[in-house]
């Protein structure tokens, strides 16, 4: 009997990426910046994550790539027992990380009103 690995492995991707969205909260804006830093990690980049409305992961890159770059701070939110953050590369390219992926330099949550006309 021949199994179809592919469609198994997107219904466990699926299934993975549901129960996260279920335990994702509404991000947060943040602001300040911070290092790329994978000198003990391999973190995946993500363009989406399981949050404001997105139910699910969509890879962009491997961490590694940028390592050492100085991003620019967005938003987090926390999912499950990971805080993701969203980050403005160098060249503009907006993506999460793992914040554990991250080193501080300089951050602070930020709360204020805005009217988007």
């Amino acid at each position: 009997v021949k199994r179809d690995i592919s469609k198994e492995s997107q219904a466990y991707q699926d299934a993975y990426n549901a129960a996260y969205a279920a335990n994702a909260n509404p991000s947060e804006p943040i602001s300040g910046t911070a290092v790329i830093d994978q000198t003990h990690r391999n973190d995946g980049l993500y363009t989406k994550v399981p949050a404001d409305g997105n139910d699910t992961f969509v890879g962009y890159e491997m961490a590694k790539k940028f390592d050492q770059q100085v991003v620019t701070l967005l938003r987090k939110v926390t999912i499950g027992k990971t805080t993701w953050v969203q980050v403005k590369l160098a060249d503009g390219t907006v993506i999460w990380i793992d914040q554990l992926g991250l080193q501080t330099v300089n951050a602070k949550d930020v709360d204020y009103n805005a009217t988007i006309d």
